[in-house]
């Protein structure tokens, strides 16, 4: 059985928080979700709830890639990535 992916646009919910997050990122053990403050947890403090369509995640991805903070470096690096795979 394979383990899923957590990915830009997939809902979690946060348990120390009591909050639904849509993902940013995940990077090592954490994840990284859109919104204000920011913040991040362990992956092991959240349960997968809402897996995002492609079509979402790549929308994601390019309103994040404008951001001058940490989400925006990690969207544009992931964009370029998928480029270099079409």
């Amino acid at each position: 059985m394979s383990k899923l992916r957590i990915d830009t646009g997939d809902v979690v919910y946060n348990f120390p928080s009591g909050e639904k997050w849509v993902v940013a990122y995940v990077k090592d053990d954490y994840i990284y979700p859109l919104g204000w403050p920011e913040s991040r947890d362990r992956t092991q403090n959240c349960k997968f709830l809402i897996k995002a369509s492609p079509e979402r995640r790549l929308e994601l991805l390019n309103e994040m890639s404008i951001s001058k903070s940490h989400l925006g470096e990690y969207a544009r690096k992931q964009l370029e990535v998928e480029k270099e795979i079409l």
